[in-house]
């Protein structure tokens, strides 16, 4: 396939069946029946619940002849000891599928438990891109937020509080075997979250178009992402137009399947720091993060790369919609005052190692510290 009239060479690999539509819930998740007899249904502790969701799901497995076994305790940025307590019962449990709802924080942490129900722990020593010596249960993953794009990746994201950041389990053993996209499930989710998961997705395909692991299809797909987000995305808050919702929801899909082969690069390397150091949302991490680190690498050879994806943006300006959602655009916004930006860079630098891979070249910590600074009041240059 070209990119921009080179040949690039395609490696893709996506086993995951998806079924995307409104309706997708009641229509397809009995196939998981294909899977297994005894599901493994990973949900958050409230979200699930409270809209009734847990119910629904649990029935409709459950009218298919399944079993379940709910564990329904996921937190927000689940930890290591979380994820292998949610292993061990599914485990013990004698569970042969996994079944997991939510946004990313419960699709990863059920990504985990698929792992750690076949080999054994810590989880630490799976961190990175690990062969294991025995498949993980097959995952069912159910989708309730237009960010994550877990549902189609091979990576699980967990916090490590031994070092301050996030890790990453990385395989194509733990793609989902099954994805249920259902645009429906985003209808009872309020609006500040359809923003900061709606950034995620976007910071997906933007770092996907940067990541020197792109090719061709990937690049066609982060594009149609990003475009897409960018006229959606508001309406989606704003208007909160049903159609509007669908289109997100797809463009995080869309979003997850190109990071699937590129990863990310410096928004979300920086922004594990302010999730696991300040407890602000991942998705709003990341698009406080995007514009400075934009406007950063456009004066340090992506300037091309940095061109075109503002053109795909239009004139939707990632702060500006944030400022609109009532979403923080600048470390000032979350409380940091600028002398304890040297510690963040520290930690940023940590969380960035993984993305420094796909990045033409590595940052140093001075170089971290100057995008913080341009964080520290929301100044783009």
């Amino acid at each position: 396939m070209t990119d921009g009239g080179e040949m690039v060479p395609v490696n893709w690999f996506v086993p995951t069946r998806i079924h995307f539509g409104r309706g997708s819930l009641e229509r397809h998740l009995p196939d998981a029946t294909q899977y297994g007899r005894r599901a493994f249904v990973v949900t958050g502790r409230r979200f699930a619940k409270e809209t009734g969701l847990l119910n629904r799901v649990v029935a409709i497995l459950g009218g298919c002849g399944m079993q379940t076994v709910v564990f329904s305790e996921v937190e927000p940025e689940p930890t290591v000891a979380h994820a292998e307590r949610a292993g061990e019962l599914c485990r013990r449990e004698g569970c042969d599928c996994v079944v997991a709802v939510g946004g990313g924080s419960p699709l990863d942490a059920g990504k985990v438990a698929a792992v750690l129900a076949t080999n054994p722990a810590p989880l630490t020593q799976y961190f990175g891109e690990t062969k294991l010596a025995q498949r993980p249960l097959p995952v069912v993953a159910v989708p309730t937020t237009c960010g994550t794009g877990s549902e189609v990746t091979r990576y699980a994201v967990i916090v490590s509080p031994a070092d301050r950041t996030k890790k990453t389990v990385a395989s194509e053993g733990i793609l989902p075997a099954l994805a249920v996209v259902d645009p429906d499930l985003l209808d009872t989710l309020p609006d500040r979250l359809i923003a900061a998961t709606g950034m995620d997705a976007l910071c997906h395909a933007v770092e996907g178009l940067l990541s020197v692991k792109k090719n061709g299809l990937s690049a066609i797909l982060a594009r149609d992402a990003i475009a897409r987000l960018a006229w959606w995305l508001p309406l989606a808050v704003e208007d909160r137009q049903g159609d509007a919702r669908e289109q997100v929801m797809f463009a995080s899909l869309t979003a997850g399947l190109v990071i699937n082969t590129t990863g990310t690069i410096l928004v979300h390397g920086m922004g594990y720091a302010l999730t696991v150091g300040r407890g602000v949302h991942h998705g709003t991490a990341n698009g406080l993060l995007v514009d400075p680190v934009l406007s950063f690498l456009a004066q340090h050879g992506y300037c091309s790369e940095v061109e075109e994806v503002r053109t795909l943006m239009g004139r939707f300006r990632p702060a500006d919609f944030l400022r609109r959602a009532g979403l923080p655009v600048s470390l000032r916004d979350i409380g940091m005052a600028p002398e304890e930006i040297p510690e963040l860079a520290s930690l940023a630098e940590v969380g960035c190692q993984r993305s420094f891979r796909n990045m033409k070249k590595p940052l140093s910590r001075q170089e971290i510290e100057e995008i913080l600074l341009r964080c520290a009041n929301g100044r783009e240059r």
